[in-house]
């Protein structure tokens, strides 16, 4: 259960419009009712089908979009087309399909805005607000945000100004602005307060709590998360009791140091949790295990850590099941329960190699989709620019024009589409270089990441040893066996080549003629020396190539001198330069 909302910013939207009969009717009800409908009723139907399968069944959503799309254009109504696109674009971005999502929006904001429909634009603007902030573009949220917000503004809408301020808040904190960020807080409380209404003002004074907490003053976090209890009552609302009170513990528990009433309020929060989904209560029983580790009640922290981690497994939640293994390794490396604690870092570089894996086939998809719509684009505007020249052309034979003056037209006129084409196929190419200057920007970014998780990994494995070694003085001698068998298991796990081959896959991905340029200088290089001259022209310090190599630094600088004496370089020639060259 995350502190801040900001996962889909458009949800938010849903619930305010309140003219959808979203909710209002089972899926089987509508679809009863589908059978039966026609014309604008019919279209209206689809719509409200796709909202109630969106969030359980993505692709049944997507068939009711489609046959929405299909209706519409079949009838000729521009607001249902409009929505169609919607839809679909809403389903793309269900799948983090962020830039086919963004097409499918900007298709409806077309329609909607020759059609002056500003109500359904200001719907489309907040999608497209939630697309580019989960995508991380704030900036572009932002401004997507203040288009729907003039338009709530110029309409008195009171719900769609609140709740647009709300999110024009959550952005800015995403962004570390906690100033405009409790601003626009501000703003929509006063809208709340001026309409008398209780809408949203439970998650808003939540917001405010979070944003203060962030900003380390905790008397006004909680003042605030005091205030959104207040609301989160008279709206009966669990869920955001329940996070309000996880967030209070939190505070008390780990920033405070209250540990009484960061237990009273976290057990509160798991009270109310029960009746909630699982996703709830693993977060409160991880933050439960964190603070009897603080305690050192490590069996009891152990016990609720591992009941938080059977949630997270069944909620198949990633980044949760990866912090708790983390937060197991570190007790049971603190009780000397080095074994448990070997395991629970496996476990912890595994799932965070699976999320990191995931992340990056998800960003190069969505690179692919940009470079995919830029190029299509380009395409459609040469085929436009090929079919404008083919009618201007039979007019002009159609008009009988005389042959010179139709030679001299066509002669001006194809010089002109040739200036067009060419400047097309330069904005292809311009496309074409930024994906791979992207490309290249990723690799160089993975590069760094795997060295530096190697770097930390030996650092980790490295004190795992030490911890070994003055363990190995209190065992009897019979298990001193067992113990020195791990210690070369270790041992190993810092050699291992595979990491080195992923890093060496990366580096040539980003620097191709590297190693072969280097060994034409020097035949006699040792693969030891071809890592080093690698981590040289990364520039790693001494330090951190002795990480990395699990040597002394005393050990690099020898080897660095014998590098410069296979590359026959002289005295007072750089090392990095010679090789960054290359």
């Amino acid at each position: 259960m995350r502190e801040r909302n900001f996962v889909i910013l458009f949800i938010i939207f849903f619930l305010m419009f309140g003219a959808s009969t979203f909710g209002q009717y089972s899926k089987d009800t509508l679809t009863d009712q589908l059978s039966k409908s026609t014309g604008v009723e019919k279209l209206k139907i689809l719509d409200q089908l796709f909202d109630v399968s969106i969030s359980t069944n993505a692709d049944t959503s997507l068939f009711y979009a489609n046959l929405l799309n299909e209706q519409a254009l079949k009838m000729g109504n521009e607001k249902f087309e409009a929505i169609s696109y919607l839809d679909i674009g809403i389903y793309h971005f269900y799948q983090a399909r962020f830039y086919e999502a963004e097409n499918y929006v900007l298709k409806a904001i077309k329609l909607q805005n020759k059609n002056r429909d500003t109500l359904s634009l200001a719907t489309s603007y907040n999608v497209l607000a939630g697309i580019y902030g989960e995508s991380d573009r704030y900036v572009k949220s932002i401004e997507t945000l203040f288009k729907a917000l003039k338009i709530h503004e110029s309409l008195n809408r009171f719900s769609g100004i609140i709740s647009t301020c709300n999110n024009i808040g959550l952005l800015y904190s995403e962004m570390n602005d906690y100033d405009k960020s409790l601003e626009y807080y501000k703003k929509a409380l006063y809208y709340a307060n001026q309409n008398k209404t209780k809408y949203n003002k439970g998650n808003l004074y939540n917001n405010l709590g979070i944003t203060y907490k962030d900003l380390k003053q905790y008397d006004s976090a909680l003042y605030y998360y005091g205030k959104s209890i207040t609301e989160y009552l008279l709206e009966n609302s669990k869920m955001g009791l329940a996070s309000c009170y996880l967030n209070i513990g939190n505070i008390y528990g780990f920033r405070l140091l209250n540990q009484d009433s960061a237990f009273y309020y976290l057990n509160c929060a798991l009270e109310l949790s029960k009746s909630l989904d699982i996703t709830a209560t693993t977060h409160i029983y991880r933050s439960l295990g964190r603070l009897y580790a603080k305690q050192k009640q490590y069996t009891k922290s152990i016990g609720i850590l591992n009941n938080s981690l059977s949630g997270a497994k069944k909620s198949r939640d990633l980044n949760l099941q990866m912090e708790l293994y983390f937060d197991l390794y570190k007790i049971n490396k603190e009780t000397d329960n080095l074994f448990e604690a070997l395991e629970n870092y496996e476990e912890y570089i595994t799932i965070k190699d699976s999320i990191v894996n995931k992340e990056t086939k998800t960003a190069i998809a969505n690179l692919e989709a940009k470079f995919e719509n830029e190029k299509n684009y380009i395409k459609i505007e040469e085929l436009k620019t090929n079919q404008k020249a083919d009618q201007r052309i039979k007019l002009l034979l159609m008009l009988g024009i005389t042959f010179l003056i139709l030679a001299l037209t066509l002669s001006i006129y194809v010089f002109i589409q040739k200036r067009k084409r060419a400047g097309l196929e330069k904005e292809l190419l311009r496309a074409e270089k930024e994906k791979l200057d992207e490309d290249l920007r990723y690799k160089s970014r993975q590069l760094t990441s795997q060295a530096l998780q190697m770097m930390q990994k030996n650092k980790l494995l490295g004190e795992l040893m030490k911890s070994l070694t003055s363990f190995s003085r209190q065992i009897p001698p019979e298990s001193k066996q067992e113990l020195n068998n791990l210690k070369r298991q270790l041992k190993r796990s810092i050699r291992a080549e595979e990491d080195w081959d992923l890093f060496k896959h990366y580096f040539e991905e980003v620097n191709r003629d590297f190693f072969p340029n280097l060994l034409s200088i020097s035949t006699s290089l040792t693969p030891s020396e071809q890592k080093l001259s690698a981590l040289i022209k990364l520039k790693f310090t001494i330090k951190e190539t002795a990480s990395l190599l699990n040597i002394s630094p005393d050990s690099v600088k020898t080897a660095r001198y014998n590098l410069r004496k296979k590359l026959g370089l002289q005295k007072g020639d750089n090392v990095y330069d010679f090789l960054n060259n290359l």
